[in-house]
């Protein structure tokens, strides 16, 4: 198990940094009401931390309703499956879809691959119960933010089962960020470069990219595409100060050489949009995800 009590380079622990972090900027839950649909909260997938749980939100009616999967952000050691974020997600229920907000451990619990485990635990348990909720289980998609976009993209090209997959300001080859931000002309803000103990990714890989070469070519999902990988949508703001947006391109680009299909990736940027700017590109991921999961049999 990984050393959270290493001092790192500015001083404190691992443990100690992942705390103060999440002091200055955690997304604690938030509870929504269930208003025009149906919820089932804080259902268990896992037995082995209070984070293995999912939410499950349906619009009213019996359904089967095709499937988004919910897939938080928070640089992998903070946020919350019911976080302030998951506003943006419900608006998929008001358009005939079931959100179901997979949570996972987080840094002071998990490394790389255990967060891409959990969610895939969550996905199997959806596949497996969810016609009790009225899921449609033969229409599921997947979206994440951020660090979730990391997550959500391993987890789509795990599961056959995910025919769509929306990620916003994707953290995806954590070995090309200093090269990208420098050819973009500009320096990432707040945690550092992967390639320093106090960098988000190093929360992640419970270590550096130097020293965990190998964890960092694995958490790069670029390098489990195939021919059958699911349709994918990225969107990024070209002046993210925290995740470089040619991340999305290459990953783009990726997909269609490995897929030979022009039409298997789509790319949104959003000129001068920092990390949040995805967030308003709703009527695009509706259109994606009607395409690919309403309209497809």
């Amino acid at each position: 198990m990984f050393d959270f009590n290493k001092t790192l380079s500015n001083g404190t622990s691992r443990l100690q940094h992942i705390q103060n972090m999440r002091d200055f900027y955690d997304q604690p839950a938030v509870f929504y009401p269930a208003e025009n649909r149906r919820q089932w909260l804080d259902i268990p997938y896992g037995t082995g931390s209070t984070r293995q749980k999912l939410n499950i939100y349906t619009p009213l009616g019996e359904g089967p309703f095709p499937v988004i999967i919910w897939v938080h952000g928070g640089g992998w050691y903070t946020g919350d499956r019911s976080d302030r974020w998951l506003s943006c997600g419900l608006r998929f229920v008001q358009h005939g879809f079931a959100l179901v907000s997979i949570g996972y451990r987080l840094a002071d619990e998990a490394v790389f691959p255990q967060p891409v485990e959990d969610v895939a635990k969550g996905i199997e348990y959806i596949e497996s119960y969810g016609a009790e909720y009225g899921l449609n289980t033969q229409r599921m998609g997947i979206c994440g933010g951020s660090a979730g976009a990391n997550i959500a993209a391993h987890a789509c090209l795990r599961h056959k089962g995910i025919k769509a997959a929306q990620l916003n300001c994707a953290p995806l080859d954590f070995s090309a960020y200093r090269e990208q931000y420098a050819a973009a002309g500009f320096s990432r803000e707040a945690s550092g470069y992967p390639d320093e103990d106090t960098s988000y990714e190093a929360l992640y890989l419970g270590g550096t990219i130097e020293e965990l070469p190998q964890a960092c070519e694995k958490s790069n999902p670029a390098n489990y595409l195939s021919v059958d990988a699911p349709y994918f949508l990225l969107v990024h703001g070209t002046r993210d100060l925290a995740v470089p947006y040619q991340q999305s391109v290459e990953f783009v680009n990726a997909v269609r050489k490995v897929t030979r299909d022009e039409a298997h990736a789509e790319l949104i940027l959003i000129e001068g949009g920092d990390h949040d700017s995805p967030m308003n590109a709703f009527e695009q991921e509706l259109d994606f995800f009607n395409k690919h999961l309403m309209a497809r049999p």
